[in-house]
């Protein structure tokens, strides 16, 4: 029962992260906080995240990673003046002993820091690019702080390189995100994102997208066309170009009653399932376990 539990909170937690990462991608973009489109687009990388979420390590990393990238978010529609930021070199330090994810956000505070360096040239910019440039150093310190490194770089190669499982159709998160119909979906998404950053990038509208996040994203691209396993990472920044680069939408729809009953019933009916999925103190494990039946993985 832990165990369900534990995976609706990390879930929930991750999505509502990714919701936050809008709001602040959306102000630092437009200058005011976007929330009809930040609700859009998280509801998008919902879709691109949940079906390779769940009872895991990856899914804990997945919640810290979604952490790193809101507190990013925010110093970044700070002018680069919050302390708060510095929470993410031992955030880092945790996460690398979760999952090697945790080699991404010294990848993402450097895109950070190569974006603001092609921005910046005055005295006090140039001041936060030392700044990005210092979190960069100190996050890549963070991810070799666990005893496991050798054997984690070890891994990382051996599954890239030479593990069958890996390389043969029987793992579905390691074939391409696009893949069966919630893939083709998945695909339309990140079609409309590329398309929505594109237009903003060739011709400058009021939208200000910095550089360093479209590294970030271009790099986080790179990754969803490796495997469907980087989804959700992609979503970690998808999430908040697309609320920022989504055209102008009325914020008036989410003050309808009939809106908010919507809402309100569907949380109403997530609830309703998370404590349906509640097995019964009666129910064997390995029964549990098995509970998908024949037709589905199951263990050992």
């Amino acid at each position: 029962r832990a165990a369900v539990g534990a995976q609706a909170a990390m879930e929930g937690g991750f999505i509502v992260l990714l919701a936050l990462a809008a709001l602040e991608a959306s102000e630092s973009a437009t200058g005011r906080p976007r929330y009809l489109a930040s609700a859009l687009a998280t509801a998008a990388g919902a879709v691109l995240s949940l079906a390779y979420l769940s009872f895991r390590p990856v899914t804990a990393a997945l919640l810290i990673l979604a952490l790193i990238a809101w507190i990013l978010l925010r110093d970044r529609r700070l002018a680069q003046k919050s302390r708060a930021v510095w929470l993410v070199p031992p955030l880092t330090a945790v996460l690398v002993n979760i999952h090697f994810f945790a080699l991404l956000v010294p990848l993402w505070t450097g895109a950070l820091f190569v974006g603001d360096m092609i921005e910046n040239h005055r005295a006090p910019a140039r001041r936060r690019s030392g700044r990005d440039g210092v979190l960069t150093i100190l996050c890549t310190v963070a991810c070799t702080m666990t005893p496991l490194l050798r054997g984690m770089f070890r891994s990382v190669l051996d599954y890239s390189l030479r593990d069958p499982l890996v390389h043969s159709r029987v793992i579905v998160e390691m074939q391409p995100f696009y893949a069966g119909t919630m893939g083709h979906i998945s695909a339309t998404i990140v079609i409309l994102l590329g398309i929505l950053v594109l237009r903003h990038v060739a011709s400058p509208t009021h939208v200000r997208l910095g550089k360093g996040e479209l590294i970030w994203l271009a790099g986080s691209a790179i990754l969803l066309l490796r495997l469907g396993r980087f989804a959700p990472v992609f979503a970690i920044i998808a999430v908040p170009m697309l609320a920022a680069t989504l055209p102008q939408l009325s914020e008036r729809v989410l003050t309808r009653a009939v809106v908010c009953a919507a809402i309100a019933l569907v949380f109403l009916i997530g609830s309703v399932r998370i404590v349906g999925a509640y097995p019964p103190a009666s129910l064997p494990l390995s029964a549990w376990l098995n509970r998908q039946g024949p037709d589905a993985s199951g263990y050992p």
